[in-house]
């Protein structure tokens, strides 16, 4: 099976998708179908989440069922997404959001996250935890499958003042959806300046941590990144980190910019209607993966680009990328 023309950006370097993938991707769409509650995927889609499972099929059937379940039951962490919301604005304000522009030799795409602005008045973990799902979901979106991604945090200004507005209901549907609903490989995480204050932080983390996640898990205290360039090449961090590429400020500003109507209405936005239960349908009947793939639920625009709910929680909680409204910030990853 090989990635028809006009393919998402998921399949991007895919090449030719062997024989055993094909045939899970058959069985996986057969098993949907008989889910009222899940909504009808592409290829596309059902190829992202066997891969994140190593093509494990039963594994990719509860990865499948968490992430509609979680994205259904918390619809507050996955609607008014648009970049220019508020709550989102405030999040890129103080917090950096970077995607490194290169992979390490395995390929894997690094993440990095800072504290931009350090008063914790302006902490808001509910608005935060809602854009760093949104900004991972954009990066797979962008990038598509990928061996595997490595998280950096540098908890650098994060002080008693933050760790007191850590919302535990917050925090738990993060971690579930992080761990157990994200169609990713994660193949790392790592603190780095650690200080006593992360501990105290991890130890309130810790009942949401699956083993998996513990084991690939590091934490390095001090200044001395030796460490961590044994997993991440020296020369990808930006130059603040000891690399060569530019400073997180620098690269944190390329990871949104302003788009003009004619480029918004050229490139992204697909029509006056998507389809969700269609990996995006416009209302001509094509979207960004292709062809018509059964049945076809609409979710309308609002003003303020959001997507408007008017189905059951499954099928509105599913994520389309890439929509913005004339004047918005995009999400560049």
């Amino acid at each position: 099976m090989a990635p028809r023309s006009g393919s998402h950006p998921f399949m991007y370097g895919c090449g030719e998708i062997p024989k055993e993938v094909s045939e899970n991707i058959r069985a996986l769409r057969a098993w949907i179908e008989k889910q009222p509650a899940l909504p009808n995927l592409t290829d596309e889609h059902l190829y992202m989440f066997l891969h994140s499972n190593y093509n494990d099929l039963q594994k990719t059937q509860t990865t499948v069922g968490t992430y509609f379940a979680v994205r259904s039951a918390t619809p507050e962490m996955f609607i008014k997404r648009s970049p220019v919301d508020p709550d989102i604005q405030s999040v890129l304000d103080m917090l950096y959001l970077v995607p490194l522009p290169k992979t390490t030799p395995e390929g894997y795409r690094v993440l990095m996250y800072k504290l931009r602005d350090t008063e914790p008045s302006k902490f808001n973990h509910a608005n935060i935890a809602k854009t760093m799902i949104l900004f991972s979901d954009i990066c797979t979106a962008e990038h598509g499958i990928c061996p595997g991604y490595i998280i950096i945090g540098d908890p650098r200004g994060f002080s008693a003042s933050h760790l007191t507005k850590i919302n535990l209901g917050v925090l738990r549907i993060f971690m579930k959806y992080m761990q157990e609903a994200k169609p990713v490989r994660m193949k790392g995480i790592h603190i780095v300046h650690s200080a006593k204050i992360m501990e105290k932080l991890v130890a309130v983390a810790r009942p949401f941590m699956k083993t998996e996640l513990t084991k690939i898990l590091h934490i390095h205290s001090g200044s001395d990144l030796t460490n961590l360039y044994k997993s991440v090449p020296r020369d990808i961090l930006p130059e603040e980190y000891g690399g060569k590429e530019e400073s997180l400020e620098v690269l944190h500003g390329k990871v949104g910019k302003p788009i003009s109507p004619a480029e918004n209405a050229g490139g992204r936005r697909r029509g006056g209607e998507v389809d969700r239960r269609n990996g995006g349908v416009d209302a001509s009947g094509k979207g960004p993966f292709g062809e018509r793939n059964g049945a076809v639920e609409r979710a309308s625009l609002e003003k303020t680009g959001t997507i408007a709910i008017n189905r059951e929680s499954a099928i509105s909680a599913y994520f389309f990328p890439g929509i913005s409204p004339p004047g918005n910030r995009l999400f560049i990853c």
